[in-house]
């Protein structure tokens, strides 16, 4: 985790972006701390500069906490799409497999020449099985 912010804060574009969630942050925690105060939650210690400190601290560790919440949501999404894909490739590699299966099998010598065998008999055998020649008056 360490080793993962210091590479982050290294490259300035995400650096950039970290001070400003942060600068956001503190801007909420403000405002947060404001409306409090207002309605008289806040200042009855005295200690408005900690009060304020601690206010901005929790806005922005939400706001860090909700950007992770959100990489978290995507990944499980991420990895839920992958997953049925995957299932839905095995699926249709078994239905070609048992299609060549069936194919195969269908296929063998034997059973071949006897259908060919049987439609060739019906073709050539005697046509006067079924149906009866009447003569024409």
């Amino acid at each position: 985790q360490v080793r993962k912010a210091m590479t982050q804060m290294n490259d300035m574009d995400k650096r950039r972006h970290v001070r400003a969630l942060v600068e956001q942050g503190m801007k909420q925690g403000k405002r947060d701390w404001e409306a409090a105060k207002a309605k008289g939650n806040y200042g009855a210690t005295g200690k408005e500069e900690d009060e304020l400190t601690q206010s901005q601290n929790k806005a922005t560790m939400k706001i860090f906490a909700e950007i992770e919440q959100r990489r978290r949501t995507i990944d499980r999404r991420k990895r839920g799409f992958e997953q049925r894909e995957r299932a839905q490739e095995d699926e249709e590699k078994a239905k070609e497999r048992n299609e060549r299966d069936h194919d195969k099998r269908w296929r063998e010598g034997e059973r071949v020449d006897k259908r060919v065998g049987n439609w060739r008999d019906f073709q050539g055998g005697d046509s006067s099985k079924g149906v009866k020649k009447g003569k024409l008056k």
